[in-house]
């Protein structure tokens, strides 16, 4: 891992006040977040060496692609990675937050992905299981309260079972194959 025992800490006994709130850095750790690119650090957590394509690599600075806020109390609050964010017309909104509040509050196995739109530039794309119990007003609903957008129908698509790497984790880039290769002409959902 780049950082070891990690980056930031929430206090002993102390609960996360928020969804995401990862505490405060570690000390002795440079810690500096660049906007739209992440966090670079550097100190005693950093890893000393890497190894990749047969090369030896000593970084002075890590920059890991994390998307964090720093709240009024001064801990980081992790909204998501930034190679996992939509931005919809300007407005961005964490594809690993929405699956996690569709989970939450509907019960919904969902993949989200960003899938292109001519008007937007990008818009959600949401892959969800056959046997989902949820209609797509449910779904429609959660997406307005807690982040303000509409899911168009034709970027919702159906599938038995959700693809998983070989890590057993949910597969972003299979779940794209499946806007890209099966047209959709409206959500099958009630």
């Amino acid at each position: 891992t780049e950082a070891s025992p990690g980056l930031t800490h929430l206090g002993p006994g102390v609960a996360p006040r928020e969804y995401g709130e990862i505490g405060r850095p570690l000390t002795g750790l440079c810690f500096k977040t660049i906007p739209s690119k992440g966090v670079e650090f550097s100190g005693q957590s950093a890893c000393m060496a890497w190894i990749e394509n047969q090369a030896l690599t000593f970084p002075e600075k890590i920059l890991i692609s994390d998307e964090l806020e720093r709240a009024s109390n001064g801990n980081y609050i992790f909204r998501g990675r930034i190679g996992l964010m939509l931005n919809r017309g300007g407005a961005k909104f964490s594809l690993e937050r929405i699956e996690f509040l569709l989970n939450s509050e509907l019960g919904l196995d969902a993949v989200c992905v960003r899938v292109p739109d001519h008007r937007l530039g990008e818009d959600l794309g949401l892959l969800v299981k056959l046997d989902s119990a949820n209609s797509f007003s449910a779904i429609e609903g959660v997406l307005r309260k807690n982040f303000g957008i509409s899911l168009n129908p034709k970027n919702l698509r159906e599938t038995p079972a959700l693809p998983l790497s070989p890590s057993g984790k949910r597969d972003r880039t299979q779940a794209i194959a499946f806007f890209e290769s099966k047209p959709n002409p409206g959500a099958s959902l009630p």
